[in-house]
C-alpha cells in the first residue's frame, strides 16, 4: 500500500501594530504619551493567540499578554526615550507564530539641558563681578533628539545667540535650548556686577564740649556700613596705627586726639575705609598769678601790672580773663603764648581790699576754678593839687614841707613841727625831712601848705595827725608810710597841744 504525502497549507496567525502619540513633536518625534497598539488574529478554528512577542534592538521579550483568544488586542508603552525599530509577532496555540511586523519607536519627552557660559570681567567674591563687561554664551545638550538651537535674552531684551552685560547691578539673563523633537529647555540666571565700595557712616556719643571736643569719657564711636548691591560682608576697626580687628564699635577713653578708622568689605570684595578724629579733654586749664605770686596778699597804689600764666596741654587755652571785684565782672586778657598781663590803675577805684581773680577756658569748653590774690589798695590823695591848701579855721597850723621829693623817693624818716614866726599865734609848721633817696630838685624855697584849723576842737588832734600825714605824703609822692613817721607826728602834735594849754 502506498502512502502519499499531502501538504495542507493553513493560513497563519496575523499581527499588526500602530504607533500612536499623545503629544506630537517635530521630525516624527513623539514628545509625550507614546503607545504601540497591537492586534493579532488566529484563523484556525480551535486555536488562539496566547501573547505577542517582540525584539527590542536584539533583546526579545513579551510585549503584551492579553487573554487567550482567537483575536486579541493589547498595547505596549515601555519603549522609553529614543528612536529604534521594533520587530514583533503573535504566538499561536497551534505552535507557530504569525509573520513578523515592524514599527518605529521615536520618543523624546525630555527638554534639553542648557548652560550659560560667562567670560571676561573682573571676578570678585560670592558670585559677583567687580567690573564688566561680562561676555555671555549659551550651550545645550539633548541625548535623544539632539540640540537644534540655543539663545539668550539680557534684561528682557531680544533673543540672540550671544550677549554681554556691563555696569553695576544684578542683570537677568534668560537662556534656552530647543531639541529636534521640539522640546525647549531654559532657565534664568543672574549676572551680578558690583564695582562700588560700601558706604560707612560714623557716629560719636559722649559728653560734648566745644569746637568738636568731648569733655567726658569714654566716647563711643560706632560705624554703620551699607552696600545696596552685594551687601556688607564684614566691618573692622582700628585705633590710631593699631591692627584691624572685627567690630563696628570702639570706646575711646584716652585724653587727646585719637584717630579711629573703620573698614567695610562687601560680598563682592570691594573695601572702604573711613576715619574720624576723637578729641577728648576732660581737664580744665591751669591759671596762676606770677606777679604777685598766686594766693598772695599785697598792698598797692597807682598803676599795678598783674602777670600770670594760663596753660592747657590738650585742647589749648581759648581765652583767659580777669576780675578785679571778686568775680562780679570779668575782662579779657591778651595772651602771649601761655603768659598774660594786665595793668590796673588802682586810683580809679576806692581804697580798700579787693579779691582779684583770674581764670581760663580751654578750647574744649572746660572752665577752671579761679586763681586768686588779695590786693589792698591804698591811694592817699593830696588835699589840693596846688602847692598851698587852706582850710578856713582859727587859729592856724601851717604844714610846710621843706623839700620837693623825687618820683622815686622813699618814705620820710623824720618829721618836725616848729612854730612859724610870720603866722598868727598858735600856728605850727610841719617840715618833712627826706632820708636817703630824697634829693632836692630845685633851689626854690620850700612851698607851704597852710591849713587854718581850730586847736580847740575835740577831734582836732587826730585830724591834724591825719592831715599832716597826708600833706607829707602828697608832697613826697609816697605811699605806704612807715610806723616811725606816725609815731613822730603823734609826738610832735602832743608837744604842740602841751604848749597850747
Amino acid at each position: 500500500m502506498a502512502f502519499r504525502t499531502v501538504i495542507v497549507k493553513l493560513p497563519p496567525a496575523v499581527v499588526s501594530g500602530s504607533f500612536n502619540c499623545g503629544t506630537l513633536g517635530e521630525d516624527g518625534w513623539c514628545r509625550g504619551s507614546p503607545i504601540l497598539d497591537l492586534n493579532a488574529n488566529e484563523p484556525l478554528e480551535g486555536e488562539v493567540i496566547t501573547y505577542i512577542e517582540g525584539d527590542i534592538e536584539g533583546s526579545p521579550g513579551v510585549l503584551c499578554d492579553p487573554p487567550d483568544n482567537s483575536s486579541v488586542s493589547c498595547s505596549w508603552v515601555d519603549g522609553g526615550e529614543g528612536s529604534f525599530l521594533l520587530d514583533y509577532w503573535a504566538v499561536s496555540s497551534y505552535g507557530d507564530t504569525s509573520e513578523q511586523a515592524s514599527d518605529t519607536w521615536r520618543v523624546d519627552t525630555v527638554p534639553p539641558e542648557v548652560t550659560l557660559e560667562q567670560s571676561g570681567g573682573t571676578i570678585g567674591g560670592g558670585g559677583w563681578y567687580l567690573a564688566g563687561p561680562v561676555i555671555l554664551n549659551v550651550s545645550g545638550t539633548d541625548v535623544t533628539s539632539g540640540i537644534e538651537s540655543v539663545e539668550l535674552s539680557v534684561d528682557g531684551g531680544g533673543w540672540t545667540s550671544t550677549g554681554q552685560v556691563t555696569g553695576d547691578g544684578i542683570h537677568t539673563v534668560e537662556i534656552r535650548a530647543r531639541d529636534h523633537a521640539g522640546n525647549i529647555g531654559g532657565k534664568t540666571e543672574a549676572v551680578k556686577i558690583d564695582g562700588a565700595a560700601p558706604s560707612i557712616g560714623i557716629s560719636r556719643s559722649g559728653p560734648v564740649g566745644k569746637n568738636g571736643w568731648f569733655v567726658g569719657k569714654p566716647v563711643r564711636v560706632e560705624a554703620s556700613a551699607s552696600d545696596p548691591l552685594s551687601g556688607v560682608a564684614s566691618v573692622e576697626n582700628k585705633l590710631d596705627g593699631g591692627a584691624w580687628q572685627a567690630g563696628s564699635t570702639v570706646n575711646v577713653s584716652t585724653e587727646g586726639v585719637r584717630d579711629v578708622s573703620f573698614r567695610a568689605v562687601d560680598l563682592a570684595g570691594n573695601a572702604a575705609i573711613q576715619s574720624i578724629q576723637v578729641r577728648i579733654d576732660t581737664v580744665s586749664p591751669l591759671t596762676r598769678f606770677t606777679n604777685p605770686a598766686d594766693g598772695s596778699e599785697v598792698w598797692v597804689s597807682g598803676e599795678v601790672t598783674l602777670r600770670g600764666t594760663s596753660t592747657d596741654p590738650t585742647s589749648g587755652v581759648s581765652f583767659a580773663e580777669l576780675s578785679l571785684n571778686g568775680g562780679k565782672n570779668w575782662q579779657g586778657l591778651d595772651m602771649n603764648g601761655d603768659s598774660w598781663s594786665s595793668t590796673w590803675d588802682t586810683s580809679s577805684v576806692p581804697d580798700g581790699t579787693y579779691a582779684v581773680l583770674a581764670r581760663a577756658q580751654d578750647v574744649a569748653g572746660n572752665m577752671e576754678a579761679t586763681a586768686r590774690i588779695t590786693v589792698h589798695v591804698e591811694n592817699f590823695q593830696p588835699i589840693s593839687p596846688s602847692p598851698t591848701a587852706i582850710l578856713e579855721a582859727t587859729p592856724t597850723v601851717v604844714a610846710s614841707p621843706t623839700h620837693q621829693s623825687s618820683p622815686t623817693a622813699v618814705p620820710p624818716t623824720e618829721t618836725n613841727l616848729v612854730p612859724s614866726a610870720t603866722d598868727p599865734p598858735r600856728v605850727a609848721i610841719v617840715r618833712v625831712k627826706p632820708t636817703s633817696g630824697l634829693t632836692d630838685t630845685t633851689d626854690e624855697p620850700p612851698r607851704t601848705r597852710t591849713m587854718r584849723i581850730s586847736l580847740r576842737i575835740p577831734w582836732l588832734w587826730p585830724a591834724l595827725a591825719l592831715i599832716a600825714l597826708m600833706t607829707a605824703i602828697g608832697s613826697s609822692k609816697l605811699v605806704d608810710p612807715r610806723p616811725r613817721i606816725l609815731r613822730q607826728i603823734r609826738e610832735d602834735l602832743e608837744s604842740i597841744r602841751g604848749r597850747e594849754y
